[in-house]
């Protein structure tokens, strides 16, 4: 591995952080359906956690184990820096910067896109 340059894993990085942050979501998707209220079923629109779905999804669940074990494996060899190649350590910087970067990106493309809507529609109307 000696003739590839430490930068080659950054790709990898930026792919699995992805992976790992929409499996987040989608867990705490499942969580906050778990405590959403349902305004139709009764008047005061509390609702009661089920208590079986949510030890199902607290305890059972892979994700909030592996993104604990994720979480521990990862920080302690990054600040074990003896123990890690510079190759690691590309890829775990892609992991955590990749998905934010990317995050933000889309936010700030997606609000010029709705800027240009609203200026669009704007336009329309007066000329109307």
């Amino acid at each position: 591995m000696d003739d590839l340059p430490a930068y080659w894993t950054i790709p990898f990085g930026v792919v699995a952080g992805c992976l790992a942050i929409g499996r987040t979501a989608r867990w705490i998707q499942l969580l906050r359906e778990l405590y959403k209220n349902d305004r139709s079923a009764t008047g005061t629109g509390k609702k009661r956690p089920q208590i079986v779905a949510l030890l199902l999804s607290t305890i059972l669940h892979p994700t909030p184990w592996l993104v604990a074990i994720g979480i521990v494996l990862g920080i302690r060899r990054l600040f074990d820096s003896h123990q890690i190649s510079p190759q690691w350590k590309w890829f775990f910087v892609a992991f955590f910067i990749g998905p934010t970067l990317i995050g933000v990106y889309l936010y700030f493309k997606v609000q010029r896109i709705l800027k240009a809507k609203a200026k669009a529609a704007a336009t329309n109307a007066t000329i109307s």
